[in-house]
Parts: C-alpha cells; sequence; structure tokens
C-alpha cells in the first residue's frame, strides 16, 4: 500500500489540497486498499463553524 500525505497550513487554499486529496483517494476505487491519503497539519486550528459558508446541493 502506497502512504501519501498533503501538508495543510493556516493560509492554505481548498483546493491546493482538496484536488490532490481526491485524485489520490480516486485510485481506490481502481484499486482498493492500494493508496491511504492523509491530511497532515504542523498544529491544531479549530475553525468555528459558519452556516452561511455551507450550502446543501
Amino acid at each position: 500500500m502506497i502512504q501519501a500525505g498533503i501538508f495543510v497550513f493556516p493560509q492554505v487554499e481548498e483546493l491546493d489540497f482538496v484536488g490532490p486529496f481526491e485524485t489520490l483517494s480516486a485510485a481506490n476505487t481502481l484499486a482498493p486498499g492500494s493508496i491511504d491519503v492523509k491530511l497532515i497539519a504542523s498544529e491544531y486550528v479549530e475553525y468555528p463553524f459558519r452556516p452561511d459558508q455551507y450550502r446543501e446541493f
């Protein structure tokens, strides 16, 4: 199994880590269990939930 880590930091743009995460994770649809993708941060930051930022599709 391949292990991949994507480093995230406070000023990171969403697409900078979501795109690679989704692309690497998609490999598991072709070969289940072939890759383990993790998001890695240098520190834990808790952001307050703001319902106005989210919408249901």
